[in-house]
């Protein structure tokens, strides 16, 4: 946001204005998903008060008009009503029984995104309660979301009513699980329902194109381009985690991107630059909403659609932008894990990316100095997480990540070319780099496996003191190389020049 002046501070003003918020807004989602009551109405409400009375005074104090006051009024009061809006959703992330919960045995309730299933073919529902009963028949409301494990082997669409009958019990993680030996549906009617039919007819007919594919590669295939491999995929995801490479498999901004320089690509050589960009970004609209409503993919498809605001405002006032977009219009999306881990690690590429392969260019090829700074900034900053949510975090991935990553998204830039035209030559070149990503996977999860001590707290610690000290190194022998380059090309002599008039003629 600029405001009315073009001095120093006046660019000052915006980095002011989303500093102290967008941190609140974060720390409200680490405590939400941490089931954390932080006490908004106390703490969060009177820091925010006080921030936006001194950014006030401190805009009226250096003669600002009246349109920048306007302008800074009404971001603060999107920002208070964004730090509410993620307050009421972190209260309502634990999950309000009207009975004690060993008596419940009968939940009602929505689900907030499309089923998945377990290994052994289960159905999987994460979804809010709006009502439970007890064994008597009785039924009283309830809130929060709840996870339901049913038997069932059909998909279900978010939005899907659910009728559950079994029982509450905790986990490991100290959650609420209900596990029901009976499941009811009752899908949305009106356009709702026949939206949800065709997206399944989409999703169904993605899924027999990508089978074509083949042995190991379909799997992989249908876990990158539509997010859900099946029960086929069980093995891979596995290999994954193991790895620490997770994240290549969870749809996130790096397939949607992909899917976008396609049809940039296609869409400038046909139809022109000027078309083919609003297009592209209605087709990532359009496969967001087939592949379903993920929280990273949301932040990637709302940071692409403001992306005409790239001139106007920097990276991260775009990305404070987009989080109070995707608070408001998404907001079953925001208080999750996935949405913590997209947010925190984009934030971390563009923060300390760059500084990292600045340092790393020195020893090795500047493209994949880039490679191994991104790699190296998301994997170090979204370990505490990690940490906290799964309880491991395995290091290994930052090796793995910038190897297996090229060779997902050529698997991906196949996927994507064979459900339009299944070429021969396409399918090897998928199969070939499908080998290669797998044979990544079974090596980084068979290290993982013989190496315990490596998925701690301390191997993270350790990883960011090697980072900080070889950083440090590099910057030293850096600075020397270029001290001793000056001195061997110094020529011997300076010039000096006479001081400027600048007085108006």
């Amino acid at each position: 946001m600029e405001c009315c002046s073009s001095d120093r501070y006046t660019r000052q003003i915006p980095r002011i204005l989303v500093g102290l918020p967008i941190s609140l807004l974060l720390s409200i989602l680490v405590t939400g998903v941490g089931g954390i009551d932080i006490g908004f109405s106390r703490i969060m409400a009177v820091a925010l008060v006080l921030w936006s009375f001194g950014s006030l005074v401190l805009i009226l104090n250096h003669s600002h008009g009246p349109t920048c006051v306007v302008e800074v009024l009404v971001a603060l009061c999107l920002l208070f009503a964004a730090c509410t809006q993620m307050a009421l959703l972190g209260r309502r992330s634990q999950p309000h029984f009207g009975f004690p919960p060993h008596r419940v045995v009968h939940v009602v309730g929505t689900t907030r995104f499309d089923s998945t299933s377990t290994e052994k073919g289960n159905c999987v529902l994460q979804g809010t309660i709006d009502s439970v009963g007890n064994r008597f028949g009785d039924m009283v409301s309830a809130t929060g979301p709840l996870v339901v494990i049913g038997p069932t082997c059909t998909m279900v669409t978010a939005g899907t009513k659910y009728d559950a009958y079994g029982v509450l019990v905790r986990t490991d993680t100290n959650d609420w699980l209900f596990i029901a030996s009976h499941l009811g549906f009752d899908h949305p009617s009106g356009l709702i329902h026949r939206l949800s039919v065709r997206r399944m007819h989409v999703l169904h007919l993605l899924s027999l194109r990508l089978d074509a594919l083949g042995g190991p590669v379909a799997p992989l295939a249908k876990a990158l381009l539509l997010g859900d491999a099946g029960m086929q995929g069980f093995p891979l995801r596995k290999m994954a985690i193991g790895s620490g490479c997770a994240h290549i498999l969870a749809l996130s901004g790096m397939h949607l991107h992909c899917l976008v320089l396609i049809m940039l690509f296609c869409g400038n050589k046909v139809l022109g630059k000027r078309i083919a960009q609003p297009l592209a970004c209605i087709g990532a609209v359009v496969y967001v909403c087939i592949v379903g409503f993920k929280p990273s993919l949301v932040r990637a498809m709302v940071l692409l659609c403001l992306r005409s605001l790239r001139n106007r405002f920097p990276i991260l006032q775009l990305l404070a932008i987009t989080f109070l977009v995707q608070v408001f219009a998404f907001p079953w999306t925001m208080n999750s894990t996935g949405a913590l881990l997209s947010y925190c690690a984009l934030f971390a590429i563009i923060v300390c990316s760059t500084p990292i392969a600045g340092t790393l260019s020195l020893c090795m090829p500047k493209w994949l100095a880039l490679v191994m700074g991104t790699t190296i900034a998301a994997s170090l900053c979204t370990a505490p997480i990690s940490l906290i949510v799964f309880g491991s975090w395995h290091g290994i991935g930052i090796v793995l990540s910038p190897l297996a990553a090229p060779l997902a998204l050529v698997v991906l830039f196949c996927s994507l070319v064979w459900v339009v035209l299944p070429l021969p030559p396409i399918g090897i070149i998928a199969v070939q780099s499908t080998r290669a990503f797998l044979y990544l996977m079974e090596w980084g999860s068979e290290w993982s496996a013989n190496h315990f001590s490596g998925d701690g707290i301390s191997v993270w610690l350790w990883s960011t003191a090697v980072l900080l000290t070889a950083t440090g190194i590099l910057k030293y022998a850096g600075q020397t190389l270029r001290k001793r380059n000056r001195r061997a090309y110094d020529l011997g002599f300076s010039l000096r020049f006479a001081k400027r008039d600048h007085r108006i003629a």
